[in-house]
C-alpha cells in the first residue's frame, strides 16, 4: 500500500479501516494525481471532504463492508473526484456518496467525458445532493436494497444514465433537476419515485417497473417549450420520445393520476404528430423513386388522414383535455357554416329586417343534431331541393351537423377526463 503516490492495492481485511477524510480544514485538502484503489477490501472505509482535482481515480474489484457485521461505515461524502472508474466492486454495506462532486476533464483519453460506476453491487447506497457533471453512466450495476438519488440538482449539464441495471429495493429520485436521463434497458423490482422532478429531457427505453413508478409533478422543458419540440426533424428522435411518454402514462395510470396522465397523453399525440409530418415528407421523396407507387400513396393518403383527425382534436379541445376551448370552437365553426347557409335560403327571397327574429331561432335549430328539418321553416319542413342554391343550403347543413357532433363528442371527452 502506497498512499502517498496514490496507490493502494491488494490489501485485505487484516486492515479492518480505511480513513482519508478532512472533517475540519477549510477548505478541503487537494489531491492533484492519479488514485487507485485496487483488489482492497476493507470493513469500514471514509473518503470525505477531499478533493481530487486531476488525475484519474481508479476504484476497482474493491470489497467494502461487510453482511455479516453491524458495523455500517462506508463513506464518500463531501468530496470531488475527476476521471473516476468504479468497476466490479461489492459495497456490502450501506454506502453514501452524499453531497459529492463527479466530473470528468478528459484527462482519461476518451472521446467523451464519461464517468462511470460499472458492474458494481451496492447493499444500500445514497447518492443525495451529488452533483453529476457532464456524461455519468452507471453500467451493469446491482441495488440490492434502498437507493436514493434525490435532490441532485445539476440542470445545467448533467447527463445521467443507466444501462442494464437492476433495483431490487426501493428507488427514489424525488426532486432532482437534471439536464437529461436515459434509463436503458433496466429493470425497478420495487416502487420507484421520481416525484418533483425536473428534466430538460427524459428517455426510457425497455424499463421495467414491476411494482410501479411515482410520475407526480414531473417537468420536461423540452416539451412544454412546444415551438422547440415542433422543430424535432429526427423521426428516431420522436419515437425515443413517444416511447417514454408511453411508459410515463401507463405507470401515472396505475398510481391513478389523471391529471399528469392527460398531461403526458397530450405530449404522446403531439409527438405522434410531428412523426407523422416526417414520414409524409420522406414518402414524397420515396415516391419518385420507387416502383411501388400505388403502396407508396395509399401509405401516404393514411398518414394524411391520421394528421388531420390529430390537428382537428388538438385544434378543438387540445385533444379532448380543454373543454372551454371545444365549446367555443363549436359554437364559432357552427356560427361560420350557418351564416352561408342562411345565405342560400334566402338568397332568393326580399329580407325584412322585421323578421330578425329567424336568424338567431334558426341558428339554435342549427345545433340541434337530430333535427334534419329546415332551422328557418316552422314544422317539420325539409330543406327545398327546386336550386342550385338549396343544393349548396344542403352540402353545408350536413357539413354543419358533422362539425357540431364533433365539437360536442371532444366537449364531453374534455368533460371526462377525470373520470375511469
Amino acid at each position: 500500500m502506497n498512499v502517498e503516490k496514490g496507490l493502494i492495492e491488494n490489501t485485505k481485511l487484516e486492515m479492518n479501516f480505511f480513513q482519508f477524510s478532512n472533517n475540519l480544514a477549510i477548505p478541503a485538502p487537494q489531491i492533484n494525481t492519479d488514485f487507485s484503489f485496487k483488489n482492497c477490501s476493507f470493513e469500514k472505509f471514509e473518503f470525505k471532504n477531499i478533493k481530487h482535482i486531476g488525475g484519474k481515480f481508479r476504484f476497482t474489484n474493491n470489497t467494502l463492508g461487510n453482511r455479516l457485521s453491524n458495523v455500517s461505515h462506508i463513506i464518500f461524502e463531501e468530496s470531488q473526484i475527476f476521471n473516476a472508474d468504479f468497476s466490479s466492486n461489492k459495497f456490502e454495506q450501506f454506502t453514501t456518496f452524499y453531497n459529492s462532486f463527479f466530473a470528468n476533464d478528459g484527462s482519461n483519453g476518451a472521446k467523451t467525458k464519461v464517468t462511470k460506476f460499472y458492474n458494481n453491487s451496492f447493499q444500500k447506497a445514497n447518492f443525495s445532493k451529488v452533483n453529476f457533471k457532464e456524461n455519468f453512466t452507471f453500467d451493469k450495476c446491482d441495488f440490492q436494497s434502498t437507493t436514493w438519488f434525490e435532490n441532485c440538482k445539476n440542470i445545467e449539464d448533467t447527463h445521467l444514465k443507466f444501462v442494464a441495471c437492476e433495483f431490487k429495493g426501493f428507488s427514489l429520485f424525488n426532486n432532482s433537476k437534471l439536464n437529461k436521463l436515459n434509463i436503458d434497458r433496466c429493470t425497478f423490482l420495487k416502487t420507484a419515485s421520481f416525484t418533483d422532478t425536473v428534466y430538460d429531457s427524459i428517455n426510457l427505453y425497455e424499463v421495467k417497473f414491476d411494482k410501479g413508478a411515482f410520475f407526480e409533478e414531473i417537468k420536461i422543458h423540452d416539451i412544454e417549450n412546444k415551438k422547440e419540440f415542433d422543430m424535432i426533424s429526427n423521426c428516431d428522435e420522436l419515437k425515443s420520445w413517444r416511447r417514454t411518454f408511453r411508459t410515463i402514462k401507463q405507470e401515472l395510470l396505475k398510481t391513478d393520476n389523471k391529471i399528469d396522465y392527460n398531461r403526458f397523453r397530450v405530449y404522446e399525440f403531439n409527438a405522434y404528430k410531428q412523426e407523422l409530418k416526417i414520414e409524409i415528407k420522406n414518402l414524397k421523396k420515396d415516391i419518385l423513386t420507387s416502383d411501388s407507387i400505388v403502396v407508396k400513396n395509399r401509405q401516404s393518403a393514411k398518414i394524411k388522414r391520421d394528421i388531420f383527425i390529430l390537428e382537428i382534436s388538438e385544434f378543438f379541445s387540445d385533444y379532448g383535455t380543454d373543454w372551454k376551448r371545444a365549446l367555443k370552437m363549436t359554437f364559432l365553426f357552427g356560427f361560420a357554416l350557418y351564416v352561408p347557409f342562411f345565405g342560400f335560403e334566402n338568397c332568393d327571397k326580399d329580407w325584412d329586417l322585421n323578421s330578425w327574429q329567424i336568424f338567431p331561432i334558426g341558428f339554435l335549430r342549427f345545433f340541434i343534431l337530430t333535427d334534419f328539418y329546415s332551422p328557418l321553416q316552422d314544422g317539420k319542413t325539409y330543406i327545398k331541393m327546386d336550386g342550385w342554391n338549396h343544393l349548396f343550403s344542403w352540402i353545408i347543413f350536413i357539413l354543419g351537423k358533422i362539425v357540431i357532433a364533433f365539437g360536442i363528442y371532444e366537449m364531453i371527452q374534455a368533460f371526462r377526463k377525470f373520470k375511469a
